[in-house]
């Protein structure tokens, strides 16, 4: 009996409870933690070999099918959570999304994730954009060349900064929140993909998007992240070797 059969063995799968839900988590725990002696490391493949988010998904509907999966998906991230050195190693800017909604609960966990980053004298300048709204990310989507996909994703959070609150460094202290976010996307199994707004030698672009979401003077806007279930698999990027880059004592 195969990995998908067995899952669905364990019980009806139309009628979870809290009960039988953890009972599937516990089962989905026991084959990704390599009790065995296999690879310990949850990974994307892994989680598409047991095909998990399309039984519960083609299994029931709406609310319910959000609420299973993401049941499943914080079970696993606190029993056994991705290795934060391979989430690194094998984030990839993800431009094609699936055109399912993100729960709410799963935005909140980004942000809370993106807050967390660290920052200058624990100014923590940032604030956060969410936007859903289609005809408003089609207005993103035209910032510049390479937003034109912001509308396809289901969801774009616009990371800003406050500028008054850290003249010297609030955009630096934005690009560390954007950098956990990405990594917190991807860590969730979720695509997404850092577009540059804030850009001294094209002002243009952060007065456009400014503009659209009517954000105020004193707050900058420093990016757009469309994140969704991704509908691409990107390939691996060529990284310059740690030799090239390295420098001991003095440069």
């Amino acid at each position: 009996m195969g990995a998908k059969e067995k899952w669905e063995s364990a019980g009806d799968i139309t009628s979870f409870d809290e009960a039988r839900v953890t009972s599937h988590c516990s089962y989905m725990s026991r084959q990704l933690d390599g009790k065995k002696g296999r690879d310990r490391e949850i990974t994307r493949e892994k989680l598409d070999s047991l095909n998990i988010i399309n039984i519960l998904i083609s299994s029931t509907s709406g609310a319910r099918a959000y609420h299973l999966l993401i049941n499943l998906l914080f079970y696993l991230l606190e029993t056994n959570e991705l290795d934060l050195i391979e989430a690194i190693r094998t984030r990839r800017s993800i431009r094609r999304f699936k055109q399912t909604n993100l729960p709410d609960n799963l935005i909140h966990s980004l942000i809370n994730s993106a807050r967390h980053a660290p920052s200058g004298h624990n100014t923590q300048p940032w604030e956060f954009i969410i936007v859903k709204d289609k005809r408003v990310k089609e207005q993103l989507a035209k910032t510049h060349e390479w937003s034109r996909f912001v509308d396809d994703a289901p969801v774009c959070i616009t990371v800003l900064a406050n500028e008054k609150q850290a003249p010297s460094y609030f955009e630096i202290d934005a690009a560390c929140a954007t950098q956990n976010l990405l990594l917190a996307a991807h860590g969730l199994g979720l695509g997404a993909c850092w577009i540059a707004v804030y850009d001294l030698q094209n002002p243009n672009f952060e007065k456009h998007v400014r503009n659209v979401l009517n954000v105020p003077p004193h707050i900058r806007v420093i990016a757009m992240v469309p994140i969704g279930y991704p509908d691409e698999k990107a390939a691996p990027r060529r990284h310059r070797e740690i030799d090239e880059i390295i420098h001991f004592d003095k440069y």
